[in-house]
Formats: C-alpha cells, structure tokens, sequence
C-alpha cells in the first residue's frame, strides 16, 4: 500500500493506493470529495455547501446521485435497467428504462404524468386538478381516456373497432366505427340521437320531449319515422313502392306509390278520401257526414258516384254510352247517351218524364196524376199523345198526313188532313158530325137525337138531306 497525506490551511488530502483499490479524499472549506477506485466498483462522492454529488459505478451498475437545495437527481444505469430521478421545488421527474419497458414519470404542484412504452404497450396518464388524461397504445388497441370537471372522453381504437366516448352534464355521446358498422349515439337532456351505419343499413334516430325521429336506409328500402305530440309520419321507399303515412289529430294521411299503382288515402273528423291510380283505372273515394263521391276512370269507362242525405248520383261514361243517375226525395233522374240514342227519365213527386232521341225517332212521354203525355218525332211521322182524367188526345203529322183525335166524357173528335182529303169527325151525346172535303167532294154530316142531316156538294152536285120525326 502507498499512501499520501497533504495538510495545509485551505486543503485537506489523502491518497491510498493498493494493487486492489485506490482511495482519493479531498476536503477543503468548499468542497469535500472522496473517490474510492477498486476491480470491482468505482465511486466518487463530492459534498459542497450547494450540492451533494455521489457516484457509483461498478461491472453491474452506474449510479449518479445529485442533490442540492434546489434540485435532486439519481442516475442509475445497469445492463438491465436504466433509471433517472430528478426532484426540484416545482417537479418530481422519475425515467426508468429496460429492453421491456421506458417508463416516465413527472409530478408536480399543477400536474402528474406517468408514460410507460413496451414492445406490446405505450401508456401515457396526464393528472391536474382540471383533468385526467390517459392513453394506452398497443400493436391491438388505442385507448384514450379524458377526464375533467366539465368532460369526459373515452377513445379506444383497435384493428377491428373505433369508439369514442364523450360525456359532460349537457351531453353524452358514443362513437363506434368497424369495417361492418359505424354507430353513433348523442344523448342530451334535450334529445337522444342514435346513427348506425353498415354495408347493408343506414340508421338515424333522434329523440327529443318534442319529437321522435327514426330514419332507416338500406339498398332495398328508405324509411323515415317523425313522431310529435301532434304528429306521426312514417315513410317507406323501395325500388318498387314508396310510402307516406301521416297521423295527426286532425288528419290520418297514407300514400302508396309504385311503378304500377299510386293511392293516397286522407282521412280527418270531416272528411275521408281515398285516391288510386294506375295505368289501367283512376279511382278517388271521398266521404264526409255530407257527402259520399266516387270516382272510377279507365281508358274505356269514366264513373262517378254522388251520394249524400239529399241526393244520390251515379255518372259513367264510356266509348259507346254516357250515363247519368240522380236520385233524391224530390226527383230521380236518369240520363243515358250513346252514340246512336240519348234517354233522360225525370221521376219526381209531381212528374215522371222519358225523352229518348235517336238519328231516326225522338220521344217524350211526361207523366203526372192530372195528364199523361207522349211525343214520338221522327222523320216520317210526328206524333203527340195526351192523356188526362178529363180529357184524351192523340196528334199524328207526317207529310202525307195530319190527324188529330181529341176524346173526352162529353166529347170525342176526329181530325184528319192530307193532300187528298180532309176529315172532321166530332161526336158527342147530343150531337154527332161527320165532315169531309176533297177535291172531288164536300160532305157533311150532322145527327143528333132530333135530326140528321146530311150535306153533299160536288161540282156536279150540290145535295142536302134532313130526317126528323116531323119530317
């Protein structure tokens, strides 16, 4: 061994040296330092009035330890574990590093971090009095968790799924998102909102004290639901039918569409109608405490019914017959027009009449409890029929003839007219008389219960004939 010892006013040394270690001891009115040498460690310690210094280093492990009034340090390195330790006033900081793990950790008046990493994980947690923040990242997953007075957030992402949660006194909200399904969902004391979303659907719903929303959308099918206090809409839409329901308290509203049919179907307290349409038929129902009315048209028929407490009417119309049927407690009428005729019946209390009029004849027959009357028109022949409790008469006009016959209980007459001649026949109880004129001949003839006469004129001839009972 070998030592040395140097003393004087400032400095204090000592120096030991072996083949085994080595020894170095300086001490001053500064500074106080020892070093200490060997095979297997190495040290050095230095103390001053500011700091405080200690290192250790061996086949093992590497430490350094600092430490002053203002600040606190520990370095320690191995082969396995690598660590750093520094704490001031304001900050505490810890590192630890392996081949397995990095680990990180600061803490102070305003915050405290932790961040651990490994080969499968990496953590990082934040904390302060506003906030907690925490995320964990590994070759699975991704995790981030938020955490605050006022909020609080969780994202956790991994190969398969994305989700993302956020709630705070006004809202909570979830975010999930896979390559199947992507889901979303808001709920506040206001309203709730649900949204997914994947390969074959699309779905929205969103709810509120006021409302209740859905919608559903896939390839084959489109759907909206709205409910309300005073509402209720649902909407339907495929590639073959699209339909509208809608219910309120004052109206309940359906409409179908498709490519070969569209109805729409409206019903409230005053009224109800229903509407079809397609390329063959065109149909509109509506009902009312008042009135009832059908609709009915296609390419070869056109019909409308009318029915109410007053009245009842059926119109159709087609290609070859237009018809038109009103019925009510006063009157019933019936129309019917083709082509080749046209017929209207009026039936009433008072009256009931017929008119049928076609390219060769035209008819009226009137009929009520005091007369009862026929006109047939055509292009031959004009004739009149009149029927009454006091009274009967028929009228034919053609062009060759005018006849007129009149009959009643105290009288029946005769009248008939054509180029040829012209005849009068009137016959009552108390009399009977003949009268005709033509051309050739003027004859008239007078009965009655006290005489007959007869009267013939010609241009030949001039004769009068009288019979009584006197003569």
């Amino acid at each position: 061994c070998v030592s040395v010892c140097i003393r004087s006013l400032l400095c204090w040394s000592v120096c030991i040296r072996s083949p085994l270690y080595g020894s170095l001891c300086i001490r001053s009115p500064l500074c106080w330092t020892v070093c200490i040498r060997g095979p297997l460690c190495w040290t050095v310690c230095i103390r001053s009035p500011l700091c405080v210094s200690l290192c250790i280093r061996s086949l093992l492990c590497w430490t350094v330890c600092i430490r002053s009034p203002l600040c606190g340090s520990l370095c320690i390195r191995s082969p396995l574990c690598w660590t750093v330790c520094i704490r001031g006033p304001l900050c505490v900081s810890v590192c630890i590093r392996s081949p397995l793990c990095v680990s990180v950790c600061i803490r102070s008046s305003l915050c405290v971090s932790v961040c651990i990493r490994g080969p499968l994980c990496w953590t990082v947690c934040i904390r302060s009095p506003l906030c907690v923040s925490l995320c964990i990242r590994s070759s699975l997953c991704w995790s981030v968790c938020i955490r605050s007075s006022l909020c609080w957030t969780v994202c956790i992402r991994g190969p398969l799924c994305w989700t993302v949660c956020i709630r705070s006194p006004l809202c909570w909200s979830v975010c999930i998102r896979s390559p199947l399904c992507w889901s979303v969902c808001i709920r506040s004391p206001l309203c709730v909102s649900v949204c997914i979303r994947s390969l074959l659907c699309w779905t929205v719903s969103i709810r509120s004290p006021l409302c209740v929303s859905v919608c559903i959308r896939s390839p084959l099918c489109w759907t909206v639901c709205i409910r309300s206090p005073l509402c209720v809409s649902v909407c339907i839409r495929s590639p073959l039918c699209w339909t509208v329901c809608i219910r309120s308290p004052l109206c309940w509203t359906v409409c179908i569409r498709s490519p070969l049919c569209w109805t729409v179907c409206i019903r409230s307290p005053l009224c109800w109608t229903v509407c079809i349409r397609s390329p063959l038929c065109w149909t509109v129902c509506i009902r009312s405490p008042l009135c009832w009315t059908v609709c009915i048209r296609s390419p070869l028929c056109w019909t409308v019914y009318i029915r109410s407490p007053l009245s009842w009417t059926v119109c159709i119309r087609s290609l070859l017959c237009w018809t038109v049927y009103i019925r009510s407690p006063l009157c019933w009428t019936v129309s019917i027009r083709s082509p080749l005729s046209w017929t209207v019946c009026i039936r009433s209390l008072l009256c009931w009449t017929v008119s049928i009029r076609s390219p060769l004849s035209w008819t009226v027959s009137i009929r009520s409890p005091l007369s009862w009357t026929v006109c047939i028109r055509s292009p031959l022949c004009w004739t009149v029929y009149i029927r009454s409790p006091l009274c009967w008469t028929v009228s034919i006009r053609s062009p060759l003839c005018v006849s007129l016959c009149i009959r009643s209980p105290l009288c029946w007459s005769v009248c008939i007219r054509s180029p040829l001649c012209w005849t009068v026949c009137i016959r009552s109880p108390l009399c009977w008389t003949v009268y005709i004129r033509s051309p050739l001949c003027w004859t008239v003839c007078i009965r009655s219960p006290l005489c007959w006469t007869v009267c013939i004129r010609s241009p030949l001839c001039w004769t009068v004939c009288i019979r009584s009972p006197l003569c």
